[in-house]
């Protein structure tokens, strides 16, 4: 009778409330130049939707320089300012974090020079295209949790 109960009540539960691990990549693709971009899920393989990213430079690594958020696809980028490796960690709120160190150098800018010899300073299109979509979401989201917030402390006379 007490194993029907827990199977009983194992089925009803919903799977969201059992624990599982942060999965962390960096996508950042080879011919990105500067911007960084790391993927944040759960390993049930869903993202981790605007979860709190804390940035560490490599001259500080104890240093947090950046909070932020990740977009709703999980997503966070960004442009290092120094060469080194920057130490990134992610923060669902409900116990779940993941955290990835992804090595930025002078040498990738001189990989990636423009062949003509200018200066280039263009994005590849989809680089470009993940990168402008994560902003206006990261933008949306934070519209959207003002707007929460700012509802909260309205009051009816």
């Amino acid at each position: 009778m007490k194993y029907g109960v827990l199977l009983f009540l194992w089925i009803l539960i919903p799977e969201t409330l059992f624990p599982h691990g942060v999965e962390v990549s960096n996508i950042t693709a080879e011919t990105s130049g500067a911007v960084q971009t790391v993927y944040f899920k759960y390993s049930t393989g869903e993202p981790m939707m605007y979860a709190k990213i804390r940035l560490y430079p490599p001259s500080t690594p104890d240093m947090e320089i950046l909070q932020s958020i990740t977009d709703r696809g999980g997503y966070f980028s960004f442009v290092p300012d120094e060469s080194g490796e920057w130490r990134i960690t992610a923060e669902d709120g409900m116990g779940h974090q993941g955290e990835i160190t992804v090595a930025a150098g002078n040498e990738q800018s001189s990989e990636h020079k423009d062949p003509a010899g200018g200066s280039g300073g263009k994005l590849p299109v989809p680089l470009a295209a993940v990168l402008g979509i994560s902003l206006i979401l990261n933008g949306f989201g934070f519209w959207y949790v003002a707007g929460i917030k700012k509802k909260g402390k309205t009051h009816a006379h």
